[in-house]
């Protein structure tokens, strides 16, 4: 009669295989030949239990191989049923185990994609710091392991969440290390994704015209591909580089062409994004219910997702639509929400644009002093950024002063 340790063993074993055979991995021999497909939702109890065993059991040395294993398959096959703070658990332990793993080579494989999905999730949750550090230890294995190809992509995503932070200067040089090491590959994706990227870094600097370039070469790159996400990035930059130059009715179409992939590809993270960007140029266009509506779908989608930044967005945007219906107490609430959030999150852009409009909010309630402050704020994180936002928060403080 097989002992708890066994069943145990084999029960944990037969829900590891049917998540590699659901993300279509070639499996190995495994201790029990199982058959069938996974069923998420109905399964994740017998997965989280499979984990839970393997912690309990973890100073056997097949139980701490379960312990390495399991998140990565989990993130390949049924991400989506598991709270972001048990997957980021799982993955910490994995990586603490992966210690153990022989040879050397396997290890930095598995550190690797610890460290890589560590970072994404991160990011995700708006981490930056986080994220940045689990992405440079990436970084450092996929060397060791002269992986350029995952070298490139973490290069990628270095450039990505230092650009969410503020720093669009080393953003730019690790998305061109990133680029580089694209085209000696002949990676059309990554490099689509890389002029994605610098395109946005070109909207954040106030480069329209070259951010629109860089965004036609992500276009071109998603249909050689049939990439649609890499189809609603060029297409939300495009949106993005009209909204920057003042045409924000051009910039709908855009947006809702992104809105139409990102729907038929179910991703509700980058909906979010897209339903905020339309809040904007509706809000712009005078389109107050439109306006009102999309900020109120993006901040919903994103908090589902624990989507920090977007919410952050959300929060400015919804803080903006109060402001100009004249409701300055809801307003400056949902802007010291933005505020908070991004503080907690080391979102410098975002805290800032929240400033900016606090600052208008207390400006429109007679507060001129609590204004002038909260937009002083806002201009030292824009000049520590090299914002080109800056310029017209100086601006305003002198309007402002020579109304005094």
């Amino acid at each position: 009669m097989p002992s708890f340790f066994e069943v145990g063993l084999l029960h944990a074993n037969h829900y590891l295989e049917l998540c590699l055979r659901t993300a279509g991995r070639n499996l190995q021999a495994s201790a029990l030949s199982s058959r069938g497909a996974l069923s998420p939702d109905a399964d994740s109890l017998q997965i989280a239990g499979a984990i839970e065993w393997a912690q309990h059991n973890r100073t056997d040395a097949r139980a701490r191989d379960l312990l390495v294993r399991y998140p990565l398959a989990i993130v390949a096959a049924v991400i989506s049923v598991f709270p972001r703070s048990d997957l980021i658990q799982w993955h910490e332990q994995g990586l603490s185990e992966a210690d153990f793993i022989d040879p050397e080579e396997v290890q930095l494989r598995y550190k690797l994609e610890f460290e890589s999905n560590l970072g994404l999730m991160q990011f995700e949750r708006g981490d930056l710091k986080v994220a940045a550090n689990r992405y440079e230890g990436a970084l450092k294995n996929a060397r060791l392991l002269h992986d350029r190809r995952a070298e490139g992509h973490i290069l990628g995503m270095l450039g990505q969440v230092y650009s969410q932070w503020g720093d669009l200067e080393v953003s730019t040089e690790f998305l061109y290390q990133s680029l580089a090491i694209a085209r000696d590959l002949s990676d059309v994706p990554a490099e689509g994704a890389c002029f994605a990227m610098l395109g946005n870094n070109c909207l954040a600097l106030g480069r329209n015209a070259e951010a629109v370039e860089f965004f036609r070469g992500a276009w071109n790159a998603a249909g050689v591909q049939d990439n649609k996400q890499l189809e609603i990035s060029a297409l939300v930059g495009v949106g993005t580089a009209y909204a920057n130059a003042g045409d924000f009715a051009s910039a709908i179409p855009p947006y809702q062409q992104a809105m139409e992939c990102a729907l038929e590809l179910a991703d509700e993270p980058r909906q979010a994004q897209i339903h905020g960007a339309l809040g904007k140029a509706y809000l712009n266009i005078a389109d107050m219910d439109a306006a009102f509506s999309a900020y109120q779908a993006s901040l919903m989608l994103a908090e589902k997702s624990q989507d920090a930044i977007t919410q952050i967005k959300a929060y400015i945007g919804l803080g903006a639509c109060y402001f100009a219906n004249g409701e300055y107490a809801v307003a400056g609430q949902n802007q010291t929400r933005a505020i908070t959030l991004a503080q907690q999150h080391a979102d410098q852009m975002g805290e800032a644009e929240a400033r900016h409009g606090l600052s208008m909010t207390l400006h429109g309630q007679g507060k001129k002093r609590e204004a002038v402050s909260e937009a002083r704020k806002a201009l030292a994180i824009l000049e520590q950024t090299k914002s080109s936002l800056a310029e017209q928060l100086r601006i305003l403080l002198r309007v402002w002063s020579a109304e005094e």
